[in-house]
C-alpha cells in the first residue's frame, strides 16, 4: 500500500479555492503580505503573478473587491483604536509611550487610507475651476493688455527714479 504524497513547499498553481481563501482573509483587513506568511499560502510574488495573468481575470476582480472591503475594515479599525482606553502604568497613570503607539497606529492607517481611497479618506484639494473658485482664463488680448499695463507702470517708475 503506497502513501499519498504530500505536496512539498508552498502552492504555486492558481486554484479558485486558493483565490477565495486569500480574498476571504483580505476582507477581514489582513494584508496580502501577512496572509502569504502562512506556510499554506503562496509567496506574495506568486499571487502578484496570478493577478497579472490574463487567465485570472475573475480572481483579479475578486481581489480588487476584497481589497476595497479590507480598506473599509481598516477605517473601522481606526475608530476602534482611537476609542480604546489609554494604556496605564502600574501606578495607574496614563502611559505616554502607549498613547504614542496608539497614535502611530491610527496615523499609519489614516495615511494608507488617504492614499488607497483618496476620494473618500484623502485631503480635499481645491483647484481653480471649482464652483467656489471658478477659473476665468484670459484671452490673448486681455493678457497683452495686462502685460502692457505692467510694462507701462515699470517705465513710469523708472522715469520717477531717474528724476
Amino acid at each position: 500500500m503506497s502513501k499519498a504524497k504530500n505536496p512539498v513547499g508552498r502552492p504555486s498553481t492558481f486554484t479558485a479555492d486558493m483565490g477565495n481563501r486569500i480574498c476571504d482573509r483580505m476582507e477581514t483587513g489582513e494584508s496580502l503580505r501577512s496572509i502569504c506568511r502562512d506556510d499554506n499560502f503562496p509567496h506574495v510574488g506568486q499571487v502578484i503573478k496570478w493577478l497579472a495573468s490574463d487567465s485570472n481575470r475573475e480572481f483579479r476582480l475578486q481581489y480588487a473587491h476584497s481589497r476595497q472591503v479590507g480598506l473599509e475594515v481598516m477605517a473601522d479599525d481606526v475608530l476602534n483604536i482611537a476609542d480604546q482606553n489609554p494604556v496605564l502604568t502600574p501606578d495607574g497613570k496614563i502611559d505616554n509611550a502607549g498613547v504614542q503607539h496608539q497614535r502611530l497606529r491610527v496615523d499609519t492607517r489614516k495615511w494608507i487610507l488617504s492614499k488607497q481611497l483618496p476620494k473618500v479618506y484623502g485631503d480635499r484639494t481645491i483647484l481653480a475651476g471649482d464652483a467656489d473658485a471658478p477659473l476665468n482664463p484670459l484671452t490673448n488680448n486681455e493678457r497683452a493688455a495686462q502685460a502692457a499695463k505692467i510694462i507701462n507702470e515699470a517705465v513710469e517708475r523708472a522715469k520717477i527714479d531717474q528724476d
